[in-house]
């Protein structure tokens, strides 16, 4: 996931830096680094929960992990409308934010297929 996100900040950082100079480099690469964690960290779950009883509450709490954290984020600045805002970190979370939900996804369904398949071997 990590190699994920350094290809598409290479892909905004020069448009991040050409639109507002240091301040898109840091909205944007703050942005990477905090969908990057949550991704991390909801990845995490779906390697704790893994059990099949578990699976309403590893639902609910990656999303709430994936979604909520990121959009906090974007609530708070959106009413703040600091030097983050004016330098566009709200479209560097959409960003990033679409990216690691689209591996999130894929890891967390390859996961738990490769645990069934353990499971029927055993």
């Amino acid at each position: 996931m990590a190699c994920a996100i350094l290809v598409v900040a290479a892909l905004v950082l020069p448009w991040s830096y050409q639109r507002a100079g240091m301040d898109g480099i840091f909205a944007a690469c703050l942005a990477g680094v905090l969908c990057w964690l949550c991704g991390a960290i909801s990845l995490w779950i779906v390697y704790v929960m893994h059990h099949p009883e578990q699976m309403l509450k590893q639902v609910l709490f990656t999303m709430l992990v994936r979604m909520g954290i990121p959009l906090t984020a974007c609530l708070v600045l959106f009413v703040v409308r600091g030097p983050l805002y004016d330098a566009g970190m709200l479209f560097y979370l959409l960003a990033f934010y679409a990216v690691t939900l689209l591996l999130d996804t894929y890891f967390a369904t390859q996961n738990r297929s490769l645990r069934s398949a353990a499971t029927k071997v055993t």
